[in-house]
């Protein structure tokens, strides 16, 4: 190789070099600049701001959010347990079923503190789970729609939308203590008969479009669409599918379990 290519060559390794060299220098200055919001101003975000709230966090390397979604989702559902259970009317309805099973009256107050324990443990495993499932389904609908996004971040947007609900059913079980009422308040389900309430297609239809329903969505929406950097219609479009696939094989689910129960019942 001659003097004039080598020199040739080391010009251009100057040139990356330097360029490589500007490109960090920005980063850091960017990094440094940056202003880092405290958590629990995330925190609040999540219900005032959550478009805001979600580019802070989600715009990061790596990506962040989760803590918010996880302490959100556990604090919530220990308030709403705790809130039902002060509940008088609810206490009733739940001795009323294990008087029903041939418990005895002395043992109603234990196995009630019991099942509130192991129910409040189980509803913090539920909620979790069903997050993953939804991110899962999620998943498969973005690569079909072949949308940017990790999975991860997915299932932060799932834990978000399920703090913001349950935030809104713990101000539905508190309004219901206030009032001595147990059951959603925010929902249509208070409109209907118990009679058409036992239907498991209307009860799922319900129970999708009520005010905890109707604000998970409105989360996911605006989780996904600053996830995977797409604009709101087409963020809706997603939603608008992966709720119709969740809701439909609920409704199936349900239909299936209650068939089976009825055949299996005596003649």
């Amino acid at each position: 190789m001659s003097d004039l290519e080598l020199n040739k060559s080391q010009e251009e390794r100057d040139t990356l070099d330097g360029g490589f060299a500007v490109v960090d220098r920005e980063r850091l200055i960017e990094e440094e600049t940056r202003e880092i919001t405290p958590w629990y101003k995330h925190f609040i975000h999540v219900f005032t701001a959550p478009e805001k709230m979600m580019e802070e966090c989600f715009n990061q390397e790596p990506p962040k959010g989760a803590s918010v979604g996880v302490v959100g989702t556990i604090l919530f559902t220990v308030t709403y347990l705790l809130l039902i259970s002060m509940n008088t009317e609810y206490k009733q309805v739940l001795f009323e079923q294990l008087r029903a099973q041939g418990l005895a009256e002395s043992a109603l107050d234990h196995t009630y503190k019991l099942s509130m324990v192991t129910g409040g443990i189980g509803g913090i495993i539920g909620v979790f789970i069903s997050c993953l499932i939804g991110a899962i389904v999620l998943q498969v609908i973005k690569a079909i729609a072949k949308d940017k996004g990790k999975f991860g971040t997915i299932y932060k947007v799932m834990l978000l939308a399920s703090m913001v609900g349950l935030a809104i059913q713990s101000i539905d079980a508190a309004l219901g203590l206030v009032i001595g009422q147990y059951g959603t308040i925010f929902s249509l389900s208070t409109l209907l008969s118990p009679e058409q309430l036992a239907n498991p297609v209307l009860t799922t239809l319900v129970s999708a479009a009520s005010l905890q329903g109707i604000a998970q969505i409105i989360i996911m929406v605006i989780g996904y669409k600053v996830m995977a950097h797409v604009s709101y219609k087409k963020a809706i479009m997603i939603l608008v599918i992966y709720e119709v696939l969740m809701v439909g094989s609920q409704i199936g689910i349900t239909s299936m379990l209650m068939s089976i129960a009825q055949g299996m019942m005596p003649a």
